[in-house]
């Protein structure tokens, strides 16, 4: 979910404002959607934290890390897949 406009109305969010991944392994693609998809059209995100995720995507290579560091890092706060998403 969006930090910056989590409490707005949903329907003025942009497009993948919140996500959901039914496992643990679709985390790494939800981030990689908002970035491209929400993080672009937000209007509540702050101008200078704007300009630091842009600064970031320029910067890094590795854009957003690997797969599996999303994974291994879930299991570590103690997420889990189950039956039920």
């Amino acid at each position: 979910r969006c930090m910056h406009c989590k409490s707005d109305n949903p329907a003025e969010r942009g497009q993948q404002a919140t996500s959901y991944p039914s496992l643990i392994s679709g985390i790494y693609n939800s981030v990689q959607q908002m970035l491209r998809l929400h993080l672009d059209c937000c209007l509540a995100m702050p101008t200078d934290v704007r300009h630091k995720i842009e600064a970031l995507k320029v910067s890094c290579s590795s854009r957003g890390g690997r797969k599996q560091y999303w994974i291994d890092s879930a299991k570590r706060l103690g997420l889990v897949d189950t039956p039920h998403g």
